[in-house]
Order: structure tokens, then sequence, then C-alpha cells
């Protein structure tokens, strides 16, 4: 499996969060749960390593191999924005990736129904 394919895993499962630890198998964040994926491969320290380099370029992997945490952006077409996180932990690279998604989610969306909001506001009495 590929980033962009773990990636497209994140959004397809609703996950907000994608975290990779080398010798471990991607954990998504799901609704606030962090959520071992058994279904998908152990992520490798090579996998780890080269998605590093990918992301970052030479300068910027240089600095977070003497030990500096790394902010970038990540864009897939279609599927959104990813904000990344990478880091040392133990000496090994962990990376945590934040999905913006593509889409904004419109007022209506995001709340219920008008009929459902047209309760009465109690009132209070003196």
């Amino acid at each position: 499996m590929n980033l962009q394919q773990l990636l497209t895993e994140c959004a397809q499962r609703k996950a907000s969060d994608l975290h990779l630890k080398a010798g471990s198998r991607p954990i998504l964040r799901i609704h606030g749960h962090l959520e071992l994926q058994d279904d998908l491969g152990v992520v490798t320290q090579e996998f780890v390593r080269r998605t590093a380099m990918t992301l970052l370029g030479e300068n910027r992997y240089g600095q977070l191999m003497e030990g500096k945490e790394m902010d970038v952006g990540y864009l897939l077409p279609d599927l959104g924005r990813f904000r990344v996180n990478m880091f040392l932990s133990q000496g090994e690279i962990r990376g945590v990736f934040r999905h913006v998604p593509a889409h904004i989610p419109t007022f209506q969306e995001l709340f219920p129904p008008k009929r459902e909001m047209r309760r009465p506001i109690p009132t209070i009495s003196t």
C-alpha cells in the first residue's frame, strides 16, 4: 500500500487522523477514538522514511533527523488536504496526517432540519 492509498482509506473511513509508526498497522482516529486497522498491512520503517523524505525534501528531512518536528501540508486532488506532522520518537520517524476535507459541509448538513429546531424557547417567570 502506498501513501495515497492509506490517505484515501482514511477519508473513506471518515477518520480525522492517520497515525504511522514503523512496525505497527496504521491507526485511524474515528469519532475521537484511535483504532488499529487490522485489515491494513504493517507499516515498515522504510515506508515511513521514504514518506518523510518525499514530503519534506532533503533539507527538512535532515532537520527531522536532528530531532526537529516538521509540519507540512499535503494535497490530494478530489480528496482534500492533509496537515502532516513528522517527528522522531525513540529514534524512529513517526507521522500524523490530519484530514482537512475538500468538501465543506453546509449549515443544513451540520444542523437538524428547521422543523426540529422550532422548539419553544422557555421563558423565565418572575
